[in-house]
């Protein structure tokens, strides 16, 4: 069963602005995007700007749908494109391309060097400065819990 597998939003409820993601543990996920948010270190500089401004009982966290993990890439796309055709919903989610990950920061063609780079031995510190993320986005691809789908 996948029940803790799916789409959810993060939305400010004064603006209606929403964040879109994806994960195998929704939860669990959400646990690592408040830590973020409360430590400034958010990924999204948009939604990350937003929560610096306004205050954190403002934002709301739900489960959009439910799916099994393989379908969770497309599920998300199709759940962002579907926000983005309604007239009154502007998304914190930005960036656009073929490898495009919503709310990633890295393309994957980064994420393969990233990996290439950690096994020749390349510390987490100096990876996370090369391209620009914080050591916590290069712990999560070296243990698999982001971007597991990407081989080298």
């Amino acid at each position: 069963m996948f029940t803790k597998s799916g789409i959810y939003t993060i939305k400010h409820q004064w603006t209606g602005i929403v964040y879109v993601g994806r994960s195998k543990d929704i939860f669990r996920r959400w646990g690592h995007h408040y830590n973020d948010l409360m430590k400034g270190i958010h990924h999204c500089k948009e939604l990350q700007s937003a929560w610096d401004e306004h205050l954190e009982h403002e934002f709301i966290f739900e489960v959009y749908k439910h799916c099994p993990p393989h379908k969770l890439i497309d599920e998300e796309r199709w759940s962002i494109q579907n926000f983005e055709s309604q007239d009154d919903v502007r998304l914190f989610n930005t960036g656009r391309g073929d490898d495009y990950r919503p709310g990633a920061r890295l393309l994957e063609d980064q994420v393969r060097e990233i990996k290439t780079r950690l096994q020749n031995g390349e510390g987490v510190k100096l990876l996370a400065s090369v391209y620009n993320v914080c050591e916590s986005t290069i712990r999560c691809i070296k243990n698999g819990r982001t971007w597991a789908d990407i081989s080298v």
